[in-house]
């Protein structure tokens, strides 16, 4: 459902000397040089603008309001994605999230040799199907608990993604899980971290559907499988997380003709190795699953259900790459409807949904964050959603 614009713009000169082909021969300008280079280079601005209402009803806290609400901007983006002749292209992506902290999401060079891609820069891992789709795509208001909490992230670093037929393998060494937008050494990142992600599409003529969450009415079926791992260990160089951790993953993802369905299992599993911390040299693992669906029932109109459930480890620890520190499950229930401004695009959408948490937050791992729709809370809560994204590429 990908209805954005492509605006070419001319660079003249500066596009010729960053592509390596000369502007001027001899001392002499060389228009047809240059108006080749043009008509082979494309900008695409874009961006997403996420408003939000957001109610929500939990057992709170002692001292504090068992009432939350307000509007509030979720996310703001803007991307700019440069393409040259199918050859290589240059991504950026920069926004503001619920907080209002303004970052660099994404920055990477894209370079194209067959069926075979090479990425250098910071991007997301690969490896969670849930959270492929950016925030505009996604059948609910935003990811799930689950997904928030055992997200393995963005890093910096480099990948090859390979495409032979039907299969689609992604391997990247990278700086590590969540590492982000840091500097060599930071504790946020690892010393090193591996990344492998293996697909196979046994229906559908190409990747492109399986990046969004919806599926159209008369669109093709189209079915993947990916199975995933990223391992990284860190404490030996710099000031980097003295923690061994490994995430992993299995999905499957079905399009039809107006309806999807996606099942993914997740597993995270940490060994802190820091002296003053809760459980030390102790392994924990974390296990989450969700399946989710939606269908359209008329052009502008889609339903969908989802269903979380995160099971952790169960042994005290604390705060670390995991924030919560709690043992018990936590379970959620998500039910509501998009409407498209346009039929069937995602350039601009409504979306009402409820959510309902059976656990209570501060036994769990999960940590309270506005998008995720779960707040503070020692008992069951829910949250209504009602939300309008606009979104450009």
């Amino acid at each position: 459902m990908s209805d954005s614009p492509r605006i070419g713009l001319k660079f003249g000169l500066i596009a010729s000397l960053a592509l390596g082909t000369p502007s001027f021969t001899q001392g002499q300008e060389n228009p047809q040089a240059e108006a080749s280079i043009l008509d082979r280079l494309t900008i695409q601005p874009g961006g997403l603008v996420q408003m939000r209402y957001t109610a929500n009803r939990r057992e709170p806290p002692a001292g504090e309001h068992a009432w939350i609400q307000g509007f509030q901007l979720s996310r703001v983006r803007l991307t700019l994605r440069s393409t040259y002749d199918d050859r290589a292209s240059v991504y950026v992506r920069a926004g503001t999230d619920a907080g209002g902290s303004f970052r660099i999401e994404r920055a990477l060079v894209d370079l194209y040799f067959g069926s075979t891609i090479l990425r250098v820069g910071q991007f997301y891992l690969p490896g969670d199907a849930e959270l492929e789709p950016s925030a505009g795509r996604t059948l609910t208001s935003d990811y799930s608990p689950t997904g928030y909490t055992l997200e393995p992230g963005s890093s910096q670093g480099g990948m090859a993604i390979f495409e032979p037929g039907k299969w689609r393998v992604s391997v990247a060494a990278t700086a590590g899980m969540r590492a982000g937008f840091s500097q060599s050494g930071d504790q946020s990142r690892a010393d090193i971290a591996g990344t492998a992600y293996f697909e196979h599409r046994f229906i559908g003529d190409d990747w492109g559907p399986f990046g969004v969450h919806s599926s159209p009415s008369e669109s093709p079926t189209a079915l993947k499988a990916g199975i995933g791992m990223t391992y990284q260990t860190g404490g030996n160089t710099g000031d980097t997380d003295s923690l061994t951790a490994m995430y992993a993953s299995a999905d499957v993802q079905v399009l039809g003709s107006g309806w999807n369905v996606l099942g993914e299992f997740k597993l995270l599993r940490t060994t802190p190795h820091e002296a003053d911390v809760i459980g030390t040299g102790q392994r924990f693992t974390d296990l989450g699953f969700l399946v989710q669906g939606g269908m359209f029932v008329n052009r502008r109109v889609e339903i969908f259900l989802r269903y979380d459930h995160l099971i952790p480890d169960g042994k005290a620890r604390s705060p670390g790459f995991v924030q919560g520190t709690g043992t018990e499950e936590f379970r959620t229930a998500t039910s509501g409807l998009n409407f498209y401004v346009i039929p069937e695009s995602s350039l601009a959408k409504l979306t009402v949904d409820f959510q309902y948490m059976f656990d209570a937050q501060s036994t769990s791992i999960v940590s309270p964050v506005f998008n995720s729709g779960v707040f503070e809370s020692t008992g069951r809560q829910w949250t209504v959603r009602v939300q309008w994204v606009a979104s450009l590429g």
